[in-house]
């Protein structure tokens, strides 16, 4: 398993740096080892570096931009909503744009035309 990264990626998942295990393979290898000039090769060190870069490739997804907000609170809202149902996947309060997956879409819009018909209301009643 560790041929192919498994227990490098699990480590990084949980925030050990691919820096800090190749420092801990040069600390605990053996005597000899140490006693080189390199005592994990290159080629490991460099290996474990591009299993840690792994976890920030790019992914592909369908989602959904919303710009325009009539105002940085409304994004705001939007997009804590959006958070709070798993769906965010990107924000801008003062540029007022929130992104979120294409799944969660629906809600959002939904949740964008009740503020907008409360903000009617209000602007009505005041």
């Amino acid at each position: 398993a560790c041929g192919r990264g498994d227990s490098v990626t699990a480590a990084c998942t949980r925030g050990v740096s691919a820096e800090q295990i190749v420092s801990h393979l040069r600390s605990r290898s053996h005597w000899r080892a140490r006693q080189r000039a390199v005592a994990v090769p290159e080629t490991v060190a460099d290996q474990v570096r591009l299993w840690e870069a792994q976890r920030y490739r790019l992914r592909m997804s369908r989602a959904v931009l919303y710009a325009g907000f009539p105002s940085v609170e409304m994004s705001a809202e939007v997009a804590a909503d959006a958070r709070r149902r798993g769906c965010l996947l990107w924000e801008r309060a003062a540029e007022r744009k929130v992104v979120v997956r294409a799944d969660g879409a629906d809600e959002t819009r939904a949740l964008i035309k009740r503020l907008k018909r409360e903000a009617a209301a209000a602007a009505d009643i005041g």
